[in-house]
Formats: structure tokens, C-alpha cells, sequence
């Protein structure tokens, strides 16, 4: 007879009636009146409830009205600047000119695919081989973004992709390997 040890997480969920949920429940049944005498008789019962009557109330139960406290009106431009990491680094971009906004920066419509893809390529740090294949590649890609060099036809994907690199190694002139 061997012993064995098993750990098991079981969930369950049940309903506690609370003192306080039977008392929720009772008071939510209760009509306006009902509620009012209710109050009264727990008024006169607990010494520790206060009977203050004020104008306006009805029937003597206490409303207090929530007074909207005054707010201080905060200077937040001065408690930015107070803070010296944010106003050392803060930039109002309607007080810069025209010529370095970011949004001018952006790529607009007069720049294409291919000039982008060049401007990548430029920064990429590749040898003058790999370059000179990146510009051939490039130039050859068209509007939708794909490489058109050769007229696929009913070749299978990996005889048109070993035909593209064939015909990228006799275009230019570099070996396979770099292709």
C-alpha cells in the first residue's frame, strides 16, 4: 500500500448572507415612509446617532448637502518649469520654425518606395557589392512593392526564386554567393 500525495486547487463560490447584506436587502424593500419611521426608531435607540433637524429637511430626517469645497486654482505652467529635468527638456512646438518641424521631416508623397528603400540602404554600412545589388534590386522593384524582373509563369516558388537570382547574377555581374 503505497501513499501518495496530491495537490488540488478547487474554486467554488457561494453566497454569504452578512448582517450587513440582510440589512441592505430589508432597507431596499422599505418605502420612503417605511425608511423615514425606520431612521426615527434607530435614532431614538443608538446614543451614538444625532438628531439634527435642519431647515428645509422633510419630515425631519437630515439631508446635509454637500458644499462644493473651493478649489485653489493651480498654476500647472509653474509647476512644470519648477520641475528642472522637464523644463530643461520641454519644447513648444508652435514656437519652433517651420523648417525644423517634425511632421516636415516625415516622408511625404514626393518621396516613393525606391528613394526610401535607397536612403535605408545608404545607412546599412554594406560593402560596395552588396550595395550596388541592393541599388539593382531596388530599382527594380515596382509601385505595389514586389520584385518584377522576370515573368513568373508556372514556375513553382522555389524555381522562380532560384530564376530571379540567376538573372540578378547575370544583370550584375556579382557572384551567387553575394546574391
Amino acid at each position: 500500500m503505497a501513499l501518495e500525495l496530491k495537490q488540488q486547487l478547487k474554486l467554488t463560490q457561494s453566497l454569504v448572507m452578512t448582517p450587513q447584506l440582510q440589512l441592505a436587502i430589508k432597507l431596499l424593500q422599505l418605502s420612503r415612509l417605511e425608511l423615514v419611521d425606520m431612521v426615527r426608531e434607530e435614532i431614538e435607540i443608538n446614543p451614538v446617532l444625532d438628531d439634527t433637524i435642519e431647515a428645509g429637511t422633510n419630515e425631519g430626517v437630515r439631508v446635509e448637502e454637500e458644499k462644493p469645497k473651493p478649489t485653489e486654482e493651480i498654476d500647472w505652467q509653474a509647476c512644470l518649469e519648477e520641475q528642472s529635468d522637464y523644463g530643461a527638456r520641454r519644447t513648444n512646438f508652435a514656437d519652433r520654425p517651420d523648417d525644423t518641424d517634425f511632421i516636415a521631416n516625415l516622408s511625404g508623397p514626393a518621396e516613393g518606395l525606391g528613394d526610401h528603400l535607397l536612403w535605408q540602404l545608404s545607412l546599412s554600412g554594406l560593402t560596395e557589392d552588396e550595395a550596388r545589388l541592393g541599388e539593382f534590386i531596388i530599382g527594380n522593384i515596382g509601385d505595389d512593392g514586389y520584385l518584377r524582373l522576370l515573368d513568373r509563369g508556372d514556375l513553382k516558388d522555389d524555381e522562380y526564386e532560384a530564376a530571379v537570382l540567376e538573372e540578378i547574377v547575370r544583370l550584375t555581374g556579382v557572384s551567387a554567393t553575394t546574391a
